[in-house]
């Protein structure tokens, strides 16, 4: 973060604004949050940098879980201070220099995505200005809430659908286009324990992205076919010699396909209606067919040490935060069973899940 505070640099025997702040910055840092708060109130009531006093406080009332309060403090830091990005983000930051919105486009989420229950309350409350994937598109404060009925995890208020697309229209992210060998080898030991109960056939890709593990599925004689919504990708799946096919799982029409094998990597967590995006998903499955499926859980051990600190909580892209229990809830309800469970070695909090239809 740049040095915000450039005032109070006099011959006093006081502490300056700017020496406090560094005081209140070491305690935050430390998770003294009792010595930073006060500090940064302070200097906020003094008018001294109040968005930035305000986003801290923001975040120490997110870490000490009064969530409403949170909410509240992030709004007003991008209100009193628009410019925010600048004071608390590197130069590099692709948004380092954005204004804030006074209005996003978002919808209230009433109702459970998963199971359709009304009651919820906030799990996690966050500010997406000082992560670097950040899309101008989105709300720079999201909250996270949990249905009080199955767990599941979900953003509300949400990005509506003009926002998304929106984000689409941008070229797709270089770390989604770019892999190393290890990668492929990671890819090789998901597919070769697929193999194991289902070898061969036809395997549809969701969400190919680069392309990377649609084609280590033919390296393992699978007929594979790569989808995704986003059409920056084509070239890169083609060119792996994978069939690419654009289109959102939940409304694309197959002509009667069906798979033995359909893969979504990281992609659930993203649609508005995962119930659709599954319902579509065995449809498609042959008689004893697999699903794979990757997701970040927010009940997972890694989530749980972090708390606010995983990054996935900022994933603004990410509609969903699934639990375990969420995950098997939305599957079961298709009439599909969870027969393998497994910590990803791919990104970091991330459940991965190997899925029947249940007879």
């Amino acid at each position: 973060m740049s040095d915000p505070l450039m005032v109070g640099a006099g011959m006093s025997s006081q502490p300056s604004p700017n020496d406090r702040f560094q005081q209140a910055e070491r305690a935050f840092q430390a998770g003294r949050y009792g010595e930073a708060a006060p500090i940064y109130r302070q200097l906020y009531e003094g008018q001294v940098s109040p968005g930035i006093m305000s986003w801290r406080l923001a975040a120490i009332a997110a870490a000490q879980g009064a969530l409403d309060q949170a909410w509240d403090l992030y709004h007003q830091a991008i209100r009193v201070d628009p410019r925010l990005a600048a004071s608390i983000t590197p130069a590099e930051f692709a948004h380092h220099n954005l204004v804030c919105k006074p209005h996003y486009d978002s919808e209230a989420v009433p109702l459970c995505p998963v199971c359709g229950g009304s009651e919820q309350k906030p799990l996690m409350v966050v500010c997406y200005l000082e992560w670097s994937v950040y899309h101008p598109s989105f709300s720079p404060v999201r909250r996270w809430v949990q249905c009080q009925s199955c767990g599941h995890g979900f953003a509300n208020p949400r990005p509506t659908k003009s926002a998304i697309e929106e984000a689409f229209r941008d070229p797709p992210p270089a770390h989604l286009l770019t892999w190393q060998y290890a990668t492929l080898t990671i890819y090789s030991d998901i597919i070769h324990q697929l193999g194991r109960r289902r070898p061969g056939g036809e395997w549809l890709d969701v969400g190919a992205a680069s392309g990377a593990f649609a084609a280590v599925a033919m390296d393992f004689g699978y007929r594979v076919t790569g989808l995704d919504i986003h059409p920056g990708y084509a070239d890169h799946v083609r060119a792996l010699g994978v069939e690419f096919l654009q289109g959102d799982i939940a409304d694309y029409d197959f002509g009667g396909r069906k798979f033995d094998v359909v893969s979504m990597g990281d992609v659930i967590e993203h649609v508005a209606d995962p119930k659709r995006a599954v319902a579509a998903v065995a449809s498609i499955l042959k008689p004893g067919g697999l699903v794979w499926l990757s997701t970040p859980n927010y009940e997972g051990v890694w989530t749980r040490a972090m708390k606010e600190k995983d990054g996935m909580w900022k994933e603004g892209e990410h509609l969903h935060f699934f639990s375990l229990r969420s995950l098997n809830r939305l599957l079961h309800d298709q009439g599909l069973k969870i027969v393998d469970y497994r910590l990803s070695k791919r990104f970091v909090g991330c459940a991965e899940v190997t899925v029947e239809r249940e007879t």
